[in-house]
């Protein structure tokens, strides 16, 4: 293998890496990862943005940029499996925090605490969807009405 074919295997340095995942579709992961590729280029900073939605995973990061990143954002609703970042400083947000305020999660990432596998500096508290509130009383309301048809009518519904 020559030294040409040596560089083109060499795996990208990123300065940032992130990951963009909605719990309730697809929108919100492109916006959320394109505001963020737009500010780091404006800062003058190289990211790779990994998203996740209900069309897959998509722009996967490997063991290796995330090794070489100066820091992690995770940038989403919903749960991420995150223990490849372990000794990365690390900042967890909300997916409309990324689309909102991505300068500032790219500013404070690189001097954000380094993630211990347990505890993540968090930029906001990641909001549930609308949808997961919803079935919640959904299934609160079943409940109820299946305890009071027991109870008035001495039958389960």
């Amino acid at each position: 293998m020559g030294a040409e074919s040596a560089a083109a295997v060499q795996t990208a340095v990123y300065d940032i890496v992130a990951i963009t995942a909605c719990n309730t579709g697809v929108a919100h992961t492109y916006m959320a990862a394109e505001a963020l590729e737009k500010a780091a280029k404006a800062m003058g900073l190289k990211i790779k943005v990994m998203t996740i939605s209900s069309g897959g995973e998509k722009n996967v990061l490997t063991d290796a940029e995330i090794a070489a990143a100066k820091a992690v954002i995770i940038a989403t609703d919903d749960k991420v499996p995150m223990e490849r970042f372990v000794g990365k400083p690390l900042i967890l947000s909300g997916i409309s925090d990324s689309i909102n305020k991505a300068e500032e999660l790219l500013k404070r990432a690189p001097k954000a605490a380094k993630f211990d596998g347990e505890h993540a500096e968090l930029a906001t508290e990641p909001k549930r969807s609308g949808a997961g509130r919803i079935i919640f009383f959904v299934i609160i309301a079943a409940g109820v009405i299946a305890a009071a048809a027991y109870y008035y009518f001495n039958y389960l519904v």
